[in-house]
């Protein structure tokens, strides 16, 4: 039996976040050719997959940035992630067809919410604590 090669928590880490980005652009390009292809068809679920991606990929860099103020990064990765969804929450309301837009009203009032939590706490300065070891 061969031995699994030797991979890093940070390595492993990094895989995943090539994995987001990859998944997020072909999502985002070829959304389309996946449903096709799928049994779940289309949606504009396939925009939440491939906003999750953007949105986790962000949090990830913004941690890697600022390891002294993890809390502070995944703001910004918590506030990428809900401007996203309220783009496409405006998006279903107005350009879709089909059922009702109550729902993504809903879902984009509690997104503006989560948006103005994350830009007031961003306009805070950041924390300068000294990372542990």
């Amino acid at each position: 039996m061969s031995r699994l090669p030797r991979i890093t928590s940070k390595k492993a880490v990094n895989l995943w976040g090539l994995d987001f980005a990859v998944a997020g652009i072909a999502q985002a390009a070829a959304g389309q050719r996946f449903a096709d292809n799928s049994r779940w068809g289309h949606s504009g679920w396939q925009r939440e997959v491939a906003i999750w991606n953007f949105g986790t990929l962000t949090g990830l860099v913004a941690l890697r940035q600022r390891p002294e103020d993890p809390d502070r990064a995944l703001t910004i990765g918590f506030t990428t992630l809900s401007s996203l969804f309220a783009l496409n929450h405006i998006r279903a309301a107005v350009s879709e067809t089909g059922g009702s837009s109550q729902t993504h009203l809903e879902a984009l009032a509690m997104n503006l919410v989560a948006i103005g939590v994350g830009v007031s706490a961003l306009r805070q300065p950041p924390n300068r604590r000294t990372p542990a070891p």
